[in-house]
């Protein structure tokens, strides 16, 4: 019974949100950029996509895509014995 009263007299002096102490706002600069608005010509864009898919439509405008250096993969039997190799040699010996 005297924990209970001790209890309840703590938390009687305990801040009451919204009260005495107030919650954080959400802060600025996150969520959507409010006031960033993109015009765009509806039919324009459709009759510029619709081009994609003409048979006598010139090519668009594209850029070359970045295509890394092809290498050779090695099998995962090949990596295992490299690996086990590369251990047995102790921290000298690199590739």
């Amino acid at each position: 019974m005297v924990a209970m009263r001790a209890a309840s007299a703590w938390l009687g002096t305990q801040p009451i949100l919204g009260e005495t102490v107030f919650g954080r706002r959400i802060p600025e600069g996150t969520g959507p950029l409010l006031g960033t608005e993109h015009e765009v010509d509806v039919i324009a864009f459709l009759w510029a996509s619709l081009a994609f898919f003409e048979d006598d439509a010139p090519d668009p405008d594209t850029v070359t895509r970045y295509r890394p250096f092809w290498s050779d993969l090695c099998t995962v039997t090949e990596v295992r014995d490299r690996i086990l190799r590369l251990l047995g040699e102790g921290v000298t010996g690199r590739n």
